[in-house]
């Protein structure tokens, strides 16, 4: 009778819960009525009982659980419809707006926070959907192939895009929009473009996957230059 009464105790104690508590009371009292000789057996059996009704509780609550948290997924993806999802690494959340007339840095919305301009698409989506990426970032030395320090973190997104999808492949061009070059400046288009496919390669990206081009190929159209002037690095998905 002690060893019965101590395990239903022992039980009593682990099971959290009012509910649990007195379900396995009554198993524990139901046991008792029922049990004229306190065999040895007898108590076995209602031991036996009263852990499968503790199996049973607390697969109830980890159903419960599972199935609250499933709901709570829900929720937080009808909230955001983009969690969950993973975008191309090399999207920064922050924007520069490439209106000319306001160069406002910073912006987080979908608009500038200045002008109103739209935040250009990011590398990934602007390959994807138009087959062309255009940036301002990749600066050099003036009168010089040369590409300044400041070009590396751009140049460093695109490698990262590279070797992140083996398929692609990049035609490499740069030029001025909008804007009329001095003839020295001009000839040196073809130039930097071989420095950034140089530095591409040497941040382990495919050499037989990227071509240099000069000025004269016909990558931007006259809708792709609306809004642009200056220097433009421009890398078009074969």
């Amino acid at each position: 009778m002690k060893k019965f009464a101590l395990i239903l105790v022992m039980i009593l104690f682990v099971c959290s819960g009012a509910f649990g508590q007195g379900f396995l009371k009554k198993i524990g009292k139901n046991a008792k009525d029922k049990t004229t000789d306190r065999s040895e057996s007898t108590v076995d059996k209602a031991v036996d009982k009263a852990f499968d009704a503790l199996d049973g509780i607390l697969d109830g609550k980890k159903k419960d659980k599972k199935a609250k948290d499933g709901d709570d997924d829900e929720e937080d993806e009808d909230e955001n419809p983009g969690a969950g999802k993973k975008s191309f690494a090399g999207e920064s959340a922050l924007w520069d707006c490439t209106n000319p007339e306001c160069g406002h840095k910073g912006n987080t919305g979908k608009f500038c926070s200045e002008c109103g301009a739209k935040r250009p698409a990011g590398l990934a989506s602007s390959l994807s959907m138009f087959g062309k990426y255009t940036t301002s970032k990749i600066v050099f030395m003036p009168g010089s192939a040369e590409l300044k320090f400041e070009s590396f973190s751009e140049i460093q997104k695109i490698a990262e895009y590279m070797k992140s999808d083996p398929q692609a492949r990049l035609i490499v061009q740069v030029v001025y929009v909008n804007t009329t070059p001095n003839s020295k400046e001009d000839a040196l288009s073809e130039d930097r473009a071989k420095n950034i496919v140089k530095a591409l390669i040497e941040l382990g990206c495919d050499e037989f996957s990227l071509k240099a081009v000069d000025k004269d190929y016909a990558g931007l159209s006259a809708k792709d230059k609306s809004g642009l002037k200056g220097l433009y690095s421009v890398f078009i998905k074969k």
